[in-house]
């Protein structure tokens, strides 16, 4: 065989080889990124706080904390948790003219431990939205053309797209009334968490400029909508709540009474008129049947945001110092190696 053919054929094998090794090389990327997929996805199914929630531990409690995103998420109840701690905060009321003194409600403070109905492997989070000028918050909070309602916050079995979500409602923290859009007078949207009162606020009548009503617990009715005048033929009285929503005050020939806060019922809206406009009731608030540790309060701020937090009995480490030296092991298929039990605490 000649020098030239001995060289081509060289050549072959070295390009052989290097397609070999090419080929080697690619399979162990895709392996490796695979590997690197389902280890990020293990890793973050053992924290059951959902798309948004913010996770914590100290000793054996674990908690989830909730901010408001404006959707509901959702907390995965680990094995073995038949109970949790729910701390729930309704949203505020809106406020239009609160420079002139007319400013919206405060939320409830809702604290419960509440058992779990069995087979509940998923609970759905609601954290309300602030009410707005010219529109109610998120979960309930009714409409204005004033200050809307603010959004109650609540824990659920149910989704919220299915009908039967706000029956399946755990815990619930009303928010609070809205101000209504008037300089004539000053009237205050009705807080939430008022444990002298029963049910939803009313919303206030519009010729006394009067403030929304509080709300307490339960109830078995909406608030009902603050009077108003008849203007041009319209009748400016204040729309009702009712369960899980704040009533509405829209009416563009009337002055613009405050929406109705939600809750377990939702708060009446303000009635409105030529001279003035009430202020919306607040939302109710609930924990379910069989709950211990309950309280029930005001939020000591009207413009303090919402938030849910979920406390409940870690079943798994308690510290890296479980994961190490194969203490990983113990926790069944929670994780798969490690350095997956470890970053469960990695939570900066």
């Amino acid at each position: 065989m000649s020098s030239h053919s001995m060289v081509g054929l060289d050549r072959l094998a070295g390009r052989g080889a290097l397609m070999r090794l090419t080929i080697v090389l690619t399979a162990a990327v895709c392996v490796l990124a695979l590997w690197a997929v389902a280890l990020a996805g293990s890793a973050s199914a053992a924290i059951p706080c959902g798309a948004g929630g913010v996770f914590s531990q100290s000793g054996a409690t674990a908690t989830c904390t909730y901010s408001y995103t404006g959707s509901q998420d959702t907390f995965a109840v680990p094995a073995g948790v038949g109970s949790v701690g729910v701390t729930a905060v309704g949203a505020p009321g809106g406020s239009a003219t609160c420079g002139f003194g007319s400013c919206g409600g405060a939320g409830a403070v809702v604290t419960a431990t509440v058992p779990l109905p069995v087979g509940t492997n998923t609970l759905y989070v609601v954290v309300g939205g602030t009410g707005q000028a010219g529109a109610g918050g998120f979960n309930g909070g009714g409409s204005s053309q004033g200050g809307g309602g603010g959004g109650a916050s609540d824990v659920r079995t149910v989704s919220i797209d299915d009908p039967a979500s706000l029956s399946s409602r755990l815990v619930v923290a009303g928010g609070g009334g809205g101000g209504p859009s008037t300089s004539g007078c000053v009237a205050l949207g009705g807080a939430a968490g008022d444990t002298s009162v029963t049910g939803p606020g009313d919303g206030g009548a519009s010729d006394a400029c009067s403030d929304g009503g509080n709300g307490g617990f339960g109830g078995t009715a909406g608030g009902n909508g603050g009077t108003g005048d008849v203007v041009g033929g319209v009748d400016c009285t204040g729309g009702s709540g009712s369960l899980g929503e704040g009533g509405n005050a829209f009416s563009p020939t009337c002055q613009k009474g405050g929406g109705g806060g939600g809750g377990y019922y939702g708060g009446g809206a303000g009635g409105g008129g030529e001279g003035g406009a009430g202020a919306g009731g607040a939302g109710s608030s609930f924990w379910a049947s069989g709950a211990t540790g309950t309280s029930l309060s005001q939020n000591t701020s009207n413009t303090a945001p919402a938030s849910v937090t979920i406390t409940f009995a870690s079943t798994g480490p308690t510290s890296k110092a479980d994961c190490k030296n194969g203490g990983w092991r113990t926790f069944g298929d929670m994780f798969k190696n490690q350095g997956e039990c470890v970053t469960l605490f990695d939570t900066d």
